[in-house]
């Protein structure tokens, strides 16, 4: 709870989210960070988790239904089941899928293979993350590169990417319609 009080100290001034991420076979159990992410929505942060990549489908509805995220990331075994694919598409849970790195993990056995065509396919809000930089040694130009590239998808499929980036970003009304403007000229 220490660092959901300061990230919420800190809202406003630099912090706009909230995530939790790490080894979700290790720690599945999302009912420890409630009162975090309960700290982190009363600051008014924008709030995400890391699931459902290496664990199950169930573990994007329990992010969303235990800590209240709006966003999902990685979350490729979404596409596993049925109901779930058609839950975030009702729900407009916003997925950030990270191509190389899901590749890297094995939470997609290709970037042609990725996913993502499923979530866009159901309708759900996708948007592109490099995840990890360093680690992973990819930016999130090269990653938007790889939509059109590797993936498959059209340019204008991947505008609507990053249309739907700037609807799910973490920040106030007046950047947003600054990015809206900046996107559209």
């Amino acid at each position: 709870m220490a660092v959901a009080r300061a990230a919420a100290s800190a809202a406003g001034r630099g912090v706009v989210g909230f995530d939790v991420a790490g080894d979700e076979l290790l720690f599945p159990a999302l009912e420890p960070y409630r009162e975090s992410f309960a700290i982190a929505k009363a600051a008014g942060l924008g709030l995400t988790a890391h699931a459902a990549e290496a664990g199950p489908a169930g573990g994007a509805r329990d992010a969303v239904d235990l800590l209240g995220v709006t966003r999902i990331g990685h979350g490729s075994h979404i596409a596993d089941d049925p109901d779930t694919i058609a839950w975030a598409a009702r729900e407009g849970v916003a997925i950030e899928v990270c191509l190389t790195s899901n590749v890297m993990t094995g939470a997609a056995r290709s970037i042609a293979e990725h996913p993502l065509h499923q979530f866009l396919a159901a309708g759900c809000r996708v948007v592109i993350g490099d995840d990890n930089p360093v680690n992973i040694g990819t930016t999130l130009a090269a990653e938007e590169r790889l939509l059109v590239t590797e993936a498959g998808l059209t340019a204008e499929q991947a505008r609507d990417i990053q249309r739907t980036a700037v609807e799910v970003a973490f920040v106030d009304e007046t950047t947003r319609a600054q990015l809206r403007r900046r996107f559209a000229a």
